[in-house]
């Protein structure tokens, strides 16, 4: 086992392989360790979009504290619409919507992130709208991800299921089009996307068909 994946199951984050509660893991970063592990002391700012509530199965903030470990030169910021925040050494927490774009603005605007992570509402259209908003604050070589797109599939997330413009198909529509084309961007946010965005790699972590768990990886140019 990797040893991001073995800190997400110190700190109980979703994003590791959960022994208590598999069905909960979705195993996303034996994923990105192979994305992260080469950049690791290199990486300067993250920010993560929903830090999470103390849960059944996960507890609070607990992928901040993962990579703050793994990451031991960064920066973490993390946003959330619950009274959830921590602060500590190397991480900051703000109570922020992730559809408030004034607020991103006034929290982020002079930040360069190496990562961006977009784990909260899960709708569809928050997922567009806040990339929309936010991959301009990536750097150039950074990536931006977008997880739990399998809510894209589920419908009753902002869209109906597999509907033409959910996110998953807006970013499948990148790969095969080489545009973003969507509703729920401006249009000067979506020719910024479509002049900065390298790649986009979807993931199906289960790689079993269904689409259970499904996180995916911008990369800007």
């Amino acid at each position: 086992m990797d040893e991001l994946t073995q800190l997400a199951n110190k700190y109980k984050t979703d994003k590791g392989i959960l022994e208590t509660d598999k069905i909960m893991s979705h195993g996303y970063t034996k994923y990105y360790y192979d994305n992260w592990k080469d950049i690791r002391t290199d990486v300067k700012n993250i920010l993560e979009i929903g830090i999470g509530a103390e849960l059944q199965y996960t507890k609070n903030a607990a992928s901040l504290k993962m990579m703050k470990d793994f990451f031991p030169n960064a920066q973490l910021y993390g946003i959330d619409v619950q009274n959830s925040l921590i602060q500590e050494d190397r991480i900051i927490t703000y109570l922020c919507n992730q559809e408030d774009k004034e607020r991103l603005t006034e929290l982020f605007s002079d930040i360069e992130f190496d990562i961006i992570m977009d784990d909260g509402g899960h709708n569809t259209l928050m997922q567009q709208k806040t990339l929309g908003h936010l991959f301009k604050y990536v750097k150039s070589g950074g990536m931006y991800i977008v997880e739990d797109l399998h809510t894209s599939v589920w419908g009753d997330w902002g869209l109906p299921a597999n509907d033409e413009n959910c996110c998953l198909k807006v970013l499948e529509r990148f790969n095969s089009d080489n545009e973003i084309t969507t509703p729920y961007m401006t249009d000067e946010e979506k020719d910024y996307l479509n002049n900065n965005i390298l790649s986009i790699e979807i993931i199906d972590t289960k790689k079993n068909g269904i689409n259970n768990d499904l996180t995916s990886i911008i990369y800007k140019k």
